[in-house]
């Protein structure tokens, strides 16, 4: 099938947040997904694709062509983010004389249904960050989250054999306050990776791990502290989406001490 449900609450420690993943090539060039009271945020990997959206009710209706990156360790990220309907119908076309493409499709529930209907991320709504130093340098691309979105999405690169999602993301006497968090990794690495998992997820339950991670793997992170490394020959790619009252932060001004960047 050329779409393919990875994550969501019936097989991951999820409430709201699900994530699919759309294959299209010249013997599956069309797919469909539909979509009940969620917001979306399609998230191109590789390969030109062409959108279509239906929403219900009222007549909504939106297509874009979006341009495909060569690989995903390029920059050139277009998204699409659909704010939550009772009903979308979203079609995935893969252009004339198209080869393949390949993107991700997440979706949280919501009964919030905001004014704005659609909204397109292009190439310079991505903000870029360089994090961290020596073993712990990594790029940042994180993609803007609009007034209404809940998700907020993104990719991170790290170098051969470097370290990210580093320090933790919370305390221990704060994973209580942000209960509702959920978060999803995709993962594209030449070579295994390994990450440790040190928190708690949406349902409470506490996480204390290390697991090797394959090239292609999505999995649930914790609330806590999630650093994953690629090994010193591997490059290492990872897409976010997570559901939070925080979006992610970095620093930029001379008073903000710890990491910096450009």
């Amino acid at each position: 099938m050329p779409i393919s449900l990875l994550l969501d609450k019936t097989n991951a420690p999820l409430h709201r947040l699900s994530l699919h993943r759309v294959q299209l090539d010249r013997h599956r060039p069309t797919a469909t997904l539909h979509a009940t009271d969620e917001e979306l945020v399609i998230y191109p990997l590789v390969g030109a694709v062409a959108v279509e959206v239906l929403g219900d009710p009222g007549p909504v209706h939106a297509a874009w062509n979006v341009p495909g990156r060569r690989s995903v360790f390029h920059r050139g990220l277009t998204v699409i983010r659909l704010a939550a309907r009772p009903a979308w119908t979203v079609e995935f076309h893969l252009p004339a004389g198209g080869w393949a493409a390949d993107l991700l499709v997440a979706g949280a529930m919501s009964t919030d249904r905001p004014a704005a209907e659609t909204w397109r991320h292009g190439r310079n709504e991505i903000a870029y960050h360089d994090v961290g130093e020596g073993a712990f340098t990594r790029e940042v691309r994180v993609v803007q989250t609009p007034p209404f979105g809940v998700i907020h999405a993104g990719e991170t690169v790290n170098t051969p054999g470097g370290w990210s999602s580093w320090p933790a993301h919370c305390t221990v006497d704060e994973r209580q306050r942000f209960a509702a968090h959920e978060e999803i990794f995709f993962v594209l690495c030449d070579h295994e990776s390994l990450i440790r998992l040190d928190g708690v997820y949406q349902d409470g339950r506490l996480v204390n791990e290390s697991r090797i991670l394959t090239n292609g793997e999505s999995l649930v992170v914790p609330l806590g502290n999630h650093p994953i490394v690629a090994l010193p020959n591997s490059r290492l790619w990872y897409a976010w989406f997570y559901l939070s009252f925080l979006e992610k932060t970095y620093n930029q001004w001379a008073h903000d001490l710890g990491v910096y960047v450009r």
